[in-house]
């Protein structure tokens, strides 16, 4: 009998080349090891190494990234499946393997050979901060960066780390022609990182989404602009994207697939229940709850439409070198926004619909629930887009920043 990493190469080897389908159904031969190793990997606070190395044989980490880089240079929206069918199985796996995947956003910024000078067959691990609490201070030639920044998930030895920083020049931010500050991105070797095991959280548990803390000194080459309205002469129509047209998607898959993997458990929960005041029916057979079922189903297969067709229009954008307007952005941000409202308000009928059962540690309806809770404390979750949304539409002037 293959092992865990064996079965993934297997899965992988029969892929004439790398395609989203062969990655999935890979990732998809690997359910009965989530489920086994769940309680392990919450304790541990990390997938324990088999399991990660199988997941990263599937070869999901290059999805994104150019072929003359080893990557399969998929289509956005063809990898957003990928991360969802992940997030079913793992709402942890799925985060942290999100974070490796769409971080190819960010390294289109760069000089791709500085990533893959480093990479290992698998693909570029990166972890990634982009709160921008650091501070960048021009030097001779490079960069000197330091700061403290939260929440730089990824469950694996990362190859980078990627971390925001705003200029300054002396005591005062540099501000940019637009009006806006001077942000920018950096590209930090894990030996120049300090780690802090901070990550003791309610959900996503074993995404290490620690602290880390940078005070060193960077070549030129190693910092890039934000971007947040994308690089319109980028090569490749990943990095034409603006940062929450590339990113945004990958966030909602993963809450979408943690809700999936959810109704599918209280699918398999309701036959097996009777109502405590009508014991004579299992409560799969009352109309109310067929009827919550089918309305809670009905709306994640709306809110993931609402992704998939989003993020195909962005991406047609982003193939034809179309210049994203404000109005766009915002417009987008405003569907990352309700799309997680909409999985909180759907995850919260399942959990009542399950009774006790997930009140129990060991319940994998209960871990769920708290991983989207994590994920949806995001700032992609934010409710506050909808008001600079609400104005534009109707033409009344928002803060420069808001178009984001």
């Amino acid at each position: 009998m293959p092992g865990i990493a064996q079965r993934a190469e297997l899965a992988a080897d029969t892929l004439s080349e790398l395609t989203p389908g062969g990655i999935e159904a890979a990732i998809r031969a690997l359910s009965g090891e989530f489920t086994a190793t769940a309680e392990e990997t919450e304790r541990d606070r990390r997938p324990p190494a088999p399991l990660f190395d199988a997941l990263a044989a599937t070869g999901v980490f290059r999805m994104l990234w150019p072929h003359e880089y080893g990557g399969g240079e998929f289509r956005l929206p063809d990898a957003l499946p990928v991360i969802e069918t992940l997030a079913s199985l793992d709402g942890s796996a799925g985060w942290s393997t999100m974070i490796g995947v769409e971080s190819a956003a960010l390294w289109t910024r760069f000089d791709l050979t500085i990533a893959t000078a480093r990479a290992p067959e698998h693909g570029v691990l990166t972890r990634a901060s982009l709160i921008p609490r650091g501070v960048a201070v021009e030097t001779e030639g490079g960069w000197h960066l330091k700061g403290h920044w939260p929440l730089a998930s990824g469950a694996y030895d990362a190859d980078w780390f990627i971390a925001a920083a705003m200029v300054k020049d002396g005591d005062a931010i540099r501000m940019l022609p637009n009006g806006l500050p001077d942000a920018r991105i950096f590209a930090v070797p894990p030996d120049r990182v300090e780690i802090r095991d901070t990550w003791h959280a309610l959900g996503l548990r074993s995404t290490m989404s620690h602290d880390i803390l940078i005070d060193t000194v960077l070549p030129a080459q190693h910092a890039a602009p934000a971007a947040g309205t994308g690089l319109p002469e980028c090569p490749w129509p990943l990095g034409r994207l603006p940062t929450w047209m590339a990113l945004g998607p990958f966030h909602c898959a993963v809450i979408i697939g943690i809700v999936r993997g959810a109704l599918a458990d209280v699918i398999d929960l309701l036959p097996t229940k009777r109502p405590v005041l009508n014991p004579t029916i299992r409560t799969c057979e009352d109309p109310l709850v067929q009827h919550s079922v089918g309305a809670a189903a009905t709306r994640l297969d709306a809110a993931r439409a609402f992704v998939m067709a989003e993020a195909n229009a962005s991406w047609a954008m982003a193939e034809a070198g179309d210049i994203f307007a404000p109005r766009d952005r915002i417009r987008f941000r405003s569907m990352l926004s309700h799309v997680h409202a909409e999985c909180v308000a759907i995850m919260d009928v399942l959990f009542s619909l399950a009774g006790a059962n997930p009140l129990y540690d060991g319940s994998a309806l209960q871990r769920r629930y708290r991983d989207l809770r994590a994920a949806c404390q995001h700032v992609t979750a934010s409710p506050e887009v909808f008001r600079p949304y609400g104005a534009m539409l109707m033409d009344v002037p928002v803060p420069n920043e808001a178009a984001l």
